[in-house]
């Protein structure tokens, strides 16, 4: 999709002063046109409306940028102190508080005139009981009783902790010797890896030494190989290339005496 910039766009308006509006176009935050490339008429379009051949199609915000914050403007002067406004009405009585702490007592007043005998009163109550005695002296023992009857038996106690380990046991004597065992399988000696190659050919063998047998074998660098397997008489291994068309080979055998 081709675009042109703004200021292309209102010299055009500017300069030829033809503009059609599609009938699906309505007003938002971008507004899209196609220009006449010969004529300069400007037809504005929808966002997903493509411009005729011949047409260049441009599109811009409907709204400028926003320009800069503006630099503060100096403090205004203070206003005039406003009328007392009336005064309000009063508010309800107040919960009753809690009781304050007992004041301390009062000094104790003097001693008034002695005043004449009075009749003799009714007998006054008991009074407290006396502070108790000293502890008297120890009376002399008194005879044994007799022996009480035996207790039940207690419970068992925990176990005790393990003792030490014992002194090592003196060595037994030796047994009899024991019947002999089976014959153990065939073994292998001598092991060795035989690299034949590399070599441009159709087929290559790496061979055992004398008296060596292969084990395994493989190869490597070739390509087309279709055979790779121990020799017929199992003293090597065989490496072809399939269709018998030469290619760069290395041979591997794995070798070893076997008892």
């Amino acid at each position: 999709m081709k675009r042109g910039k703004l200021v292309p766009v209102m010299s055009l308006v500017l300069t030829v002063g033809i503009v059609t509006v599609a009938s699906a176009w309505s007003p938002g935050d971008h507004i899209y046109a196609c220009v006449n490339n010969s004529s300069g008429t400007i037809k504005i379009v929808t966002q997903i409306e493509s411009c005729a051949a011949g047409a260049t199609r441009y599109d811009w915000n409907s709204v400028g940028i926003q320009g800069p914050t503006g630099a503060e403007g100096p403090t205004g002067a203070t206003g005039a102190t406003g009328a007392i406004g009336p005064t309000g009405a009063t508010g309800p009585t107040g919960a009753e508080g809690p009781t304050g702490p007992t004041g301390a007592t009062g000094a104790t007043g003097a001693t008034g005139a002695n005043g004449p005998t009075g009749a003799t009163g009714a007998t006054g109550a008991e009074g407290p009981t006396g502070a108790t005695g000293a502890t008297g002296a120890t009376g002399a023992t008194g005879a044994t009783g007799a022996t009480g009857a035996t207790g039940a038996i207690g419970p068992q106690g925990p176990i005790g902790p393990q003792g030490a380990t014992g002194p090592t046991g003196a060595t037994g004597s030796t047994g009899a010797q024991g019947p002999t065992g089976a014959t153990g399988a065939v073994g292998v000696s001598g092991y060795v890896i035989i690299v034949a190659g590399p070599s441009e050919a159709t087929s290559l063998t790496a061979s055992c030494p004398a008296g060596k047998k292969v084990l395994g074998g493989g190869f490597t660098d070739g390509q087309n190989v279709n055979e790779s397997h121990p020799t017929v008489n199992g003293d090597g291994w065989f490496v072809g290339v399939h269709g018998g068309s030469t290619t760069m080979i290395t041979a591997y055998a794995i070798c070893a005496s076997v008892d």
